[in-house]
């Protein structure tokens, strides 16, 4: 993944919050993080970005929405936080499509065209 990063997390209850504390203080801040929390049924999913990362695209409601879409699944939210809620068995696919989404983000902001 180049243009994000991930981790999985134990805990559906607080995958939202570890997403942004990690995002925050902990991983890389030119990339957002998706959180994958995983128990029984669908797959749920994190996002957070920063406002500084908005400011250069980012819009992870549309990443969410559009990589939950391709593997039968359902997501949007906000620019800076959102999420989804995917099929078992998804993730690497879901994490392809977001991460091109986002890629594509970033360039189109950037004054180049998307991919």
């Amino acid at each position: 993944m180049s243009a994000l990063q991930w981790f999985a997390s134990p805990d559906t209850t607080l995958a939202g919050t570890q997403a942004g504390l990690a995002m925050n203080y902990l991983l890389d801040p030119d990339r957002p993080v998706v959180v994958f929390s995983e128990g029984a049924g669908p797959v749920k999913v994190s996002a957070r970005g920063t406002l500084r990362l908005v400011a250069r695209g980012l819009d992870l409601s549309a990443a969410c929405r559009i990589a939950a879409q391709a593997v039968g699944g359902e997501g949007g939210g906000h620019k800076v936080a959102s999420g989804a809620t995917i099929p078992p068995g998804t993730r690497d696919q879901f994490l392809g499509v977001a991460d091109h989404e986002i890629a594509g983000q970033f360039h189109a902001h950037a004054g180049g065209a998307r991919a």
